[in-house]
């Protein structure tokens, strides 16, 4: 299994990926969707966060 995973990453066009994964963290239409749902899946304690309202 890992060694699949590896040839998977190897054959992934990682620039092209990182481009699109930065264009989609720049689009306000899905910026805070995606803060929400980061917050929720690794539980994130926001009293600890310096801004803990994700709506400024």
């Amino acid at each position: 299994m890992s060694r699949l995973f590896i040839i998977f990453q190897y054959l992934l066009p990682q620039h092209l990926l990182s481009r699109l994964v930065g264009k989609l963290a720049q689009s306000h239409f899905l910026r805070k969707p995606l803060i929400r749902i980061f917050i929720k899946r690794y539980k994130v304690n926001m009293r600890e966060a310096r801004i803990q309202d994700i709506e400024k």
